[in-house]
């Protein structure tokens, strides 16, 4: 007699222990922002400069440096090949924001590499885009993977259906390509002069759900910056006290400078 094979895994809470053990601890890519072997989700209003702040994170993880010493910031990975699926920005916008690289250039740069579509192509959305995305992965044995923006992805938000469709494909992606990803995404329209709240960026999908590792970057009162984190599984967290940022000339161009740990 046939038997079915089960759905899941099943062992014994010893089992479950002695093969957690068996992996390492994840590292810092980007501080307590962004671990290895995860899928996070980074969130604004628009013009807050997220975009910016995926240079400095896809440029920190390429060249094995980081964003700042401190806890919150610092990158405890070696230089590692980075993807950045680039939906978002012209190689134009890149280039007057961050020229600087040049002046100041990585030996590691090179692991940094940008994906644009080519505008004679039929564009594609959802599952067919990630499928792209999966191959440029494997293609170039990339570490990190960051999605910039998730629009593309998930053209309709009001579905969690396939809101959960979608995250479970990033998640398989992260397995197959034994890489990190990081997909940005921006809030629904709310008062700037309120910080930001869950119903910003929940819509009908509620992506809180389905993301375990979800961040913010948002406007302090004296037209600073700060991220907070909304949701994360590791035991480091920032959501009482938070890095802030200026925002401006940078070494790396237009960017953000960490300024010091504040309470919230």
């Amino acid at each position: 007699m046939e038997t079915q094979e089960s759905y899941f895994r099943d062992r014994d809470f010893d089992h479950v222990l002695e093969d957690g053990l068996k992996h390492p601890p994840r590292k810092k890519i980007c501080g307590a922002f962004l671990y290895e072997d995860t899928t996070t989700l980074l969130f604004s209003r628009t013009n807050y400069g997220k975009s910016i702040l995926v240079f400095q994170f896809a440029y920190a993880a390429a060249t094995g440096t980081s964003i700042d010493d401190c806890s919150a910031l610092v990158n405890e990975c070696e230089p590692m090949k980075v993807l950045v699926v680039d939906l978002e920005l012209e190689d134009r916008d890149l280039a007057q924001r961050h020229m600087a690289v040049i002046n100041n250039r990585n030996p590691y740069l090179s692991n940094l590499r940008y994906l644009h579509e080519k505008v004679e192509n039929d564009m594609k959305l959802g599952f067919q885009l990630l499928d792209k995305i999966e191959q440029a992965a494997i293609q170039h044995q990339a570490k990190l993977v960051i999605i910039d923006n998730i629009s593309k992805l998930l053209p309709d938000a009001l579905r969690p259906d396939i809101a959960t469709m979608i995250t479970s494909m990033l998640n398989k992606i992260r397995k197959v390509t034994n890489c990190s990803i990081l997909v940005i995404d921006h809030t629904t329209k709310g008062n700037p002069l309120v910080c930001i709240q869950p119903t910003d960026y929940f819509g009908s999908a509620m992506l809180q759900n389905f993301f375990s590792e979800l961040s913010y970057l948002d406007a302090t009162k004296d037209a600073n910056f700060f991220l907070c984190h909304s949701k994360t599984k590791q035991k480091e967290i920032y959501n009482q006290t938070v890095p802030v940022f200026s925002r401006g000339d940078h070494r790396l161009g237009l960017g953000f400078t960490f300024l010091s740990l504040q309470p919230l």
